[in-house]
């Protein structure tokens, strides 16, 4: 029961991560319609896991919250995930050449 927990507790945050790296490499489109900082709440149930467990589950939860924060705010930054109004406020930037290499 207490791995079945931590499974699910760690679904979301990778779910949200496995999405924003699908969006940055196969989508054309570097905007979406909310705010790309409120994915990174997902990373919260990997803080509580974290925080209720030990070990190898706490860095493992540790380690995939801080990877979700980082891989967005980095996604962002680049302008590979952009609010829709914040990317016609940016002048609509183009996504880089880069990012299409896996299409």
């Amino acid at each position: 029961m207490k791995k079945l927990v931590i499974i699910s507790s760690l679904l979301p945050p990778l779910g949200v991560l496995l999405w924003v790296f699908f969006r940055i490499f196969m989508v054309p489109e570097n905007h979406i319609g909310l705010e790309p900082r409120l994915l990174m709440s997902a990373a919260v149930f990997s803080i509580v896991s974290a925080w209720l467990n030990h070990g190898v589950v706490r860095v493992l939860s540790f380690v995939v919250s801080v990877l979700l924060v980082g891989v967005i705010a980095w996604a962002e930054h680049f302008n590979l995930l952009l609010q829709y109004e914040e990317w016609i406020r940016l002048g609509m930037p183009d996504k880089p050449i880069w990012t299409q290499i896996i299409r």
